[in-house]
């Protein structure tokens, strides 16, 4: 679902990318991804 929202919404490609990695390059993307995980796991 969130890769349809990028493709959807986002043109720049860069950004695009970014935003595909974010979990890696955003640190607060990484934390409530890893907090999602304790939950699902």
């Amino acid at each position: 679902m969130y890769s349809l929202l990028l493709e959807t919404y986002i043109k720049d490609q860069k950004e695009k990318h970014r935003l595909f990695h974010a979990i890696e390059s955003i640190p607060c993307v990484a934390r409530k991804a890893q907090w999602a995980l304790n939950w699902i796991q």
